[in-house]
């Protein structure tokens, strides 16, 4: 039986605990995760976001601080401490030049900035708490979970054409459909399945995480089936160019890191792919201008032309940014190559556009945070962080903000500590993401 050193993680050297303390905090955290756009009470615009429950598990710590964050800190965990402290102080300090000497803020400036500050805590808490059993748990239990709100997301189209009811779509963000016009800017004019996201897009991260647990599960051939039907399903039926997209990058990543050669060439080449995608963040926002006064669509008008007007606004005002949460309003102010397309900027579709834009220079390092993690601190096997990498810089570019989410900073959580279970070979394990540095495996077996 495997040893546990503290109620949420494993080792060797401690006493046994009760096996039913680790699941249900993976089974917490992987809740937590999941719902990605949920209030438990909807009040105003965002309502009171359920993820926000795992602020208890600091307080409960209190009980036995010697239960929770203390783990002896290694020099890449300390870095990482370090690196997320620097953004807490530099996202106080924008924010309160802000409020001194940006005028006109926005009615949601406290507000958004406190969110930003919850999801780097959120990351701090779930990196420190998912260790040995515990973190093999919550990757049983985020699939798990993920599959039934896919299928959920499926039978949403039927139930809807035949009346049956819509059970879950209370977890739905309150009103930020409508708020952010996503029922109207929409490319086509269907229902789409949506599951408990405010809206199909959205889905886009959670759709490339179950796709990467898919490929590493080991369980039976039924629940390999319903995993892959299940997404494929939804995906196709969210009707999201986002989700389709970055679903398809994901695809094409694990494809080309089952080639030996080019395994090797990334894994010794890290420096250079940091580099890579800095200019990938840098160039991709060119799409807009390419596409802008020569499409029809509607939603691709307004995507291109937030991204032009957010790269005016970044320009004019670099440093300090218009303030949390402020776009919508501050766009009408710029002549848009597009005037048509004015009416539906209410989000800007790039998330590093966005963050600069509201936040200026602490924003851009807040936008760039979660691909720093990744390829600075993950020590999971690379097919998983560059499908990850390439996917989220993707969706990210192309979507907006896919780090309004405490998903993402879950999944960078397990991702940072990828070795301790993910790459174990022990039969016992539910997931077998490669044992050994550059190797994939499904099954025990290697697949390149």
């Amino acid at each position: 039986m495997t040893e546990e050193t503290s109620y949420f993680g494993a080792g060797a050297g401690a006493a046994v605990r009760p096996q039913w303390r680790s699941t249900a905090a993976a089974l917490f955290f992987a809740l937590t995760g999941c719902l990605v756009a949920t209030a438990i009470v909807n009040v105003g615009q965002s309502g009171i976001a359920l993820f926000y429950l795992v602020f208890l598990v600091p307080l409960v710590a209190l009980v036995a601080p010697k239960h929770l964050f203390h783990h002896r800190l290694d020099r890449p965990s300390v870095l990482l401490m370090a690196f997320t402290a620097v953004m807490f102080l530099l996202l106080w300090l924008v924010t309160l030049l802000q409020l001194m000497l940006v005028p006109n803020l926005p009615d949601g400036e406290v507000v958004h900035f406190v969110s930003r500050l919850a999801f780097l805590a959120y990351f701090v808490i779930v990196q420190q708490c998912l260790r040995g059993r515990v973190l093999e748990k919550t990757l049983i239990w985020l699939r798990r979970i993920l599959i039934f709100l896919f299928a959920y997301g499926i039978y949403q189209l039927p139930a809807k054409l035949l009346g049956w009811p819509l059970f879950l779509d209370w977890l739905r963000n309150d009103r930020s459909f409508s708020f952010y016009q996503f029922d109207t800017a929409g490319w086509v004019g269907i229902m789409r399945a949506t599951s408990v996201f405010a809206e199909p897009g959205q889905a886009a991260v959670p759709i490339v995480i179950l796709f990467i647990l898919n490929i590493g599960f080991r369980g039976g051939w039924f629940s390999k089936f319903l995993g892959w039907t299940v997404l494929l399903l939804f995906t196709t039926l969210t009707f999201s160019r986002t989700a389709w997209v970055v679903l398809f990058v994901a695809a094409i990543t694990v494809a080309l890191l089952r080639i030996r050669a080019v395994r090797r060439t990334v894994e010794s080449h890290r420096l250079a792919m940091a580099v890579a995608c800095c200019l990938a963040i840098v160039l991709l926002p060119a799409w807009a201008y390419v596409v802008a006064g020569h499409s029809t669509d509607e939603s691709e008008a307004a995507r291109s032309q937030s991204v032009i007007a957010g790269v005016h606004m970044v320009a004019n005002r670099p440093i300090l940014g218009g303030g949390w949460n402020s776009f919508e309003e501050r766009a009408a102010r710029y002549d848009l190559e597009v005037p048509a397309a004015a009416g539906n900027l209410s989000f800007l579709h790039n998330m590093v556009l966005s963050y600069a834009q509201q936040a200026g220079i602490a924003g851009l390092l807040l936008a760039i945070f979660p691909f720093a993690v990744i390829l600075g601190w993950s020590s999971s096997a690379p097919w998983v962080t560059y499908a990850t990498l390439t996917s989220f810089l993707i969706g990210a570019e192309l979507g907006g903000d896919i780090a309004y989410s405490p998903l993402i900073w879950l999944w960078l959580a397990l991702m940072i500590q990828g070795g301790e279970s993910w790459l174990a070979e022990d039969p016992n394990h539910r997931f077998a993401f490669s044992p050994g540095k550059g190797r994939i495996t499904s099954g025990g077996q290697e697949l390149a």
